[in-house]
Parts: C-alpha cells; structure tokens; sequence
C-alpha cells in the first residue's frame, strides 16, 4: 500500500527572492511578500482598505512636512527571511535617501491596514518588532481602531500595546503633533 505523502515546502531568504526578481523569474511589481520564508501572494485591496490608505496617506504627508518622507506599500530590507511590505513606513529624508530599502530599526512608524488580513498583520507585527522598529500601528479597519505598539522586543513582542478608538488621537513619532484617528478610520 503507498503511503501519501506530504510535499515539502521551500522556504526562501530575502537575498533569493532578491536574486528572483533581478533573473526575471518574479517581476519587480508582481504583488507578493516574504514573510517568514513564505513568499505569498497579497489579494487586491477592498474599498474599505483603499479609503484608509488613501486618507492616511494625505494626513500623514500634511502632519509630517517635506523633511520625512512616507513611504507607501515599499519593502523593508535587512531581514533574513522576510522582505515585508507595509502599507506605510515613515522616514527621515536622510534614511530615505540612501539608495536601498530601509531596516525597521531605521523608521520612525511602521503601519499596517488589517481589513481582511488580520492575522497576516498581527505575524508581520512581531517580525517588525524583533527587526526594532521603534513604532508600529495596526489599524483594524471593521473595528474601527489603532492598535499602537512601541518599545520592540528582540522576542518579537511589544513593551507597550494601546488601542485608539475613532474618537481618539495619535502621537506621531519624531514631530510634536496628534494625528485624529476619525481622519482615516471610517464606519
């Protein structure tokens, strides 16, 4: 009787996907992230989330001024088996312009939209805070709140964890000024 066997999975370093796209064998805008060795195709966005980007992204660049740069939906170098793209990473224009992908530990605030990729987020999360990002948000669109985390672990947790509801504001990292949530978050 032949037994069934499972098929092994290939897990992937940062530097081999990088090797992938500059062979041709994935294209540069193709919509995928490594995470965790995984690399894994990311499914389009839903109007829900698209809104939320579209209006961070506005409030954000108006708060931050021309010497911070906000990066959207651009990868995060320097970690071995993952090459994550968050919806935002906030820079100084000196880091920015380096000429490679940031390290976590070089942001200001890192930012993930969850819409229907909670779970996907909340992994991505611990992978920022053992890279030492020193701020990240987890915005939970269908509950309508922030999920601000700061002070990394190398263990992949957070010292401090605060959810901001609708109502409320958030401190942004590197500049003295309050964001309104209600300036993104929508019902």
């Amino acid at each position: 009787m032949a037994m069934a066997t499972t098929p092994a999975t290939r897990r992937f370093t940062s530097d081999e996907v990088w090797q992938m796209v500059r062979f041709g064998l994935l294209e540069q805008d193709e919509p995928y992230e490594l995470i965790d060795g995984e690399l894994r195709y990311v499914s389009p966005q839903n109007n829900a989330h698209a809104t939320a980007i579209r209006e961070l992204t506005s409030a954000l660049t108006l708060a931050y001024g021309p010497g911070i740069r906000v990066g959207v939906q651009l990868p995060i170098g320097g970690i071995v088996d993952s090459i994550p793209e968050p919806d935002f990473a906030v820079l100084t224009a000196e880091v920015a312009n380096q000429g490679r992908h940031p390290h976590a530990n070089e942001t200001l605030l890192i930012i993930e939209v969850s819409d229907t990729s909670v779970r996907r987020d909340v992994r991505k999360g611990a992978i920022y805070a053992t890279a030492g990002a020193p701020e990240f948000w987890r915005i939970e669109v269908p509950r309508g709140i922030v999920i601000v985390h700061r002070g990394p672990r190398p263990d992949g947790t957070w010292c401090e964890s605060t959810e901001v509801g609708m109502l409320g504001t958030l401190e942004l990292p590197g500049i003295d000024q309050r964001l309104n949530a209600s300036a993104f978050l929508t019902t």
